[in-house]
């Protein structure tokens, strides 16, 4: 359970949004333990979190961004707080639109050794061909600071079709050393979506 706030602005909202505790309660933890129950309950113990957010254009016809950071506060044993930022922009070009995002993580760990920082690029292009025709393309980074880590990588192709009160949308994807490890998790991914409004 946490509390936040968002401020609208001619450029944008604003958020700011903080919890106490960064988990829910799990069980069989022997803390809690009611008279007569064989199941008990813990505090959670994952620390304090907050982020911080901004939506908008920046007051520029056609152009999108936000920026997000988070950050939780070191659980016990651990050497540093974890934290996350995600920043990016995409932009509207009459029958193109294209658009990029960053986003970064940096993990707990009990030694500084293993702590684990990813950094994620993602670059993506979607042209109109017509109002209810458009084709979209895709491409995903992920660098890892893991020992022996190699980048792992994503490509895709769509393509969706709006008929009005029904949508439809086929999209290809090809994923390469999924979870940053040599020559593994590679496969391809084929689906179509259909959306019906009434």
């Amino acid at each position: 359970m946490g509390l936040g706030v968002v401020q609208k602005t001619p450029v944008g909202s604003f958020s700011a949004w903080y919890a106490p505790t960064n988990a829910n309660p799990g069980t069989d933890d022997n803390v809690g333990r009611r008279a007569g129950d064989a199941t008990t309950v813990l505090e959670a113990d994952r620390e304090s979190t907050y982020e911080l957010g901004f939506v908008g254009n920046l007051g520029v016809k056609g152009l999108n961004t936000h920026l997000f950071y988070n950050e939780e506060g070191k659980n016990a044993g651990n050497t540093r707080d974890s934290s996350g930022l995600n920043y990016g922009a995409s932009y509207n070009m009459g029958q193109i639109t294209v658009g990029y995002t960053r986003k970064e993580t940096e993990a707990q760990s009990t030694t500084v050794a293993l702590s684990i920082d990813t950094k994620q690029d993602e670059f993506g292009i979607a042209y109109a061909v017509t109002p209810n025709l458009t084709l979209a393309a895709n491409y995903t980074q992920v660098d890892s600071s893991a020992a022996a880590a190699v980048d792992a990588e994503a490509k895709g192709i769509a393509i969706g079709y709006n008929l009005g009160p029904v949508s439809i949308v086929g999209q290809y994807n090809r994923f390469e050393n999924v979870d940053n490890v040599a020559n593994s998790g590679e496969f391809d991914q084929f689906f179509i979506k259909a959306k019906t409004s009434f």
